[in-house]
Parts: structure tokens; sequence; C-alpha cells
């Protein structure tokens, strides 16, 4: 829901501020405008009927579409719903990849850690060092999601045990019911043994 102000035009009501504008619909999905953009649902109704279809025919023009639009400020033609929507699926495919992440190195932990007679673990090094990398590089890029990792390791871990048990001839009797190992564990050079 965007509710229009309409108020008192002010000196700096020129200046719209699209960071805070995109981040209080983000937030909230209400925000009050400023008057240059009071119109825009009532007199681009034409170009966001247009901007909705590129966005569902075309959704890489629609993004060439949008991004054009920010960089010349045209904020009342900006599709707003679907780059709110667009812009908290950014965040949460973050999130996804280093989950993904995470089941593939909770994975190969438990294959290293419950068959230890198999004969080619080399390659089982080689993607734990990996993932790992990638993950504290994920961690980096997105510091937000440090404090929720031992909620994502949970979220991972039973996709950790179906590629174990994918890969190896052990039954899911074989591991843990939940990840035996402390987030410390798993980022740093550890290699549970049987």
């Amino acid at each position: 829901m965007i509710l229009l102000y309409d108020g008192a035009r002010s000196e700096d009501s020129q200046n719209v501020d699209c960071y805070n504008l995109i981040n209080a619909c983000k937030t909230t999905h209400t925000v009050s405008l400023r008057p240059p953009l009071q119109g825009f649902l009532a007199s681009e109704e034409n170009a966001m009927a247009t901007t909705v279809s590129t966005y569902d025919r075309d959704f890489y023009a629609w993004t060439e579409e949008q991004a054009q639009l920010l960089r010349t400020g045209r904020w009342q033609a900006l599709d707003l719903a679907h780059l709110i929507e667009e812009i908290e699926d950014l965040g949460k495919r973050e999130k996804r990849r280093l989950t993904s992440h995470l089941s593939i190195l909770l994975g190969h932990l438990l294959k290293w850690r419950y068959q230890p007679e198999y004969p080619n673990r080399k390659s089982w090094r080689a993607t734990i060092n990996t993932q790992r990398r990638a993950v504290a590089k994920l961690l980096r890029d997105n510091p937000s999601l440090r404090p929720r990792l031992a909620e994502l390791i949970t979220d991972a871990y039973p996709d950790g045990v179906d590629l174990a048990v994918a890969e190896t001839p052990l039954d899911y009797g074989s591991f843990p019911e939940s990840c035996p190992w402390t987030e410390h564990q798993i980022m740093e050079d550890f290699w549970p043994e049987s």
C-alpha cells in the first residue's frame, strides 16, 4: 500500500532520496511520498502497465529499464512494487546460497567422519576446503548473516545428511539427528575423526 503525501510543497521536496524511498517501502510497504511523486499512481498508470508487462514478458529488459529510470531520476516511472520484491529476493538469494554451501560442507564432513576407510578422501578434503572458503566469503560479503549462522547450519544439516546418504553406502541411521559440530569446527581447519 502506498500513501501519497498531499501536504504543502517544501523547498527540499524536489530532491527525492530513492534509497530511503525503496528502503521505507521494503521495510514497511507503506511510504509517504514527497510531492514530486504525488502523481505516481494516477499520472503514470500507463507507464506502470507497460513496466509490469515488461517485467512479466522480459525480466532482463525490465531490469535494464529500471536501472535507466533510476540513473536518470525518473522516479515516477519506476515499478516500485516489483523493485521492492526483487530487492527482498536478492537478500533471500544470498541466504539460500549460504545454506547450499553449508549443506555441501556438512555432507562432506559427515562422509569424512563416518566413512574413514574410503580410499579417495582427497576429493572430499578439496570439497570441504572449497566450501569453507565459499561460506567465509559469503559471510564477509553479507556480515548480517553471521548472527544467523547457527540457524542456517540447522537448516542445512538435513540436506548434508541426504548428500552423505546418497554418496556413501551408509543409511540415515548412521548419522546424528542434529549437527554434531560447532560453528567454529565447521568453519576452521577441523577434520572429524571416527
